[in-house]
């Protein structure tokens, strides 16, 4: 079952209101999976997943996310990021901001499509740092989304 969204893209019912899907020409179709929240208790990471599916194959996955900790974060700090036990090569740093109560470094990285089929409720960040050793563990709300986030992929 179909739903329409309100961009008039489609909807899979089970993971409703949590991405959008666009429709770019007649053999593709872009999707973007809406922000899902991982948490530790030194840190949160907020993260979207962008991709095609070109004649129903899915493509081009970007996985972009953001780590948030109460403390500053130098990029030059950074020692390792993890998503799912393996090791995220080749980011982009969007932006890097501090104030007095966070920190917030945002990055851009690609997501192999077997990694990408391979996501479900137990998906994990772990970041290791100079001063920060932490493994950010999905949400309820973020579980929902990644156990049938499969059923977008193969629809």
């Amino acid at each position: 079952m179909r739903n329409k969204s309100s961009s008039g893209g489609e909807k899979s019912s089970n993971i409703g209101n949590y991405y959008t899907s666009y429709f770019v020409n007649d053999s593709t179709m872009l999707y973007f999976i809406k922000p899902m929240k991982f948490t530790a208790t030194n840190s949160s990471i907020s993260s979207d997943f962008t991709f095609n599916k070109i004649h129903n194959k899915t493509q081009n996955v970007t996985m972009n996310f953001s780590v948030i900790t109460p403390n500053k974060i130098s990029i030059n700090s950074i020692k390792k990021i993890k998503f799912n036990n393996k090791e995220i090569e080749g980011y982009k740093i969007l932006f890097n901001e501090s104030n007095n109560k966070k920190s917030e470094i945002r990055f851009s990285s690609s997501l192999s499509t077997e990694d990408f089929t391979k996501l479900d409720e137990n998906a994990y960040f772990e970041i290791t740092t100079i001063d920060l050793q932490s493994v950010n563990k999905p949400t309820k709300k973020t579980s929902k989304v990644l156990k049938n986030i499969k059923n977008l992929i193969s629809d």
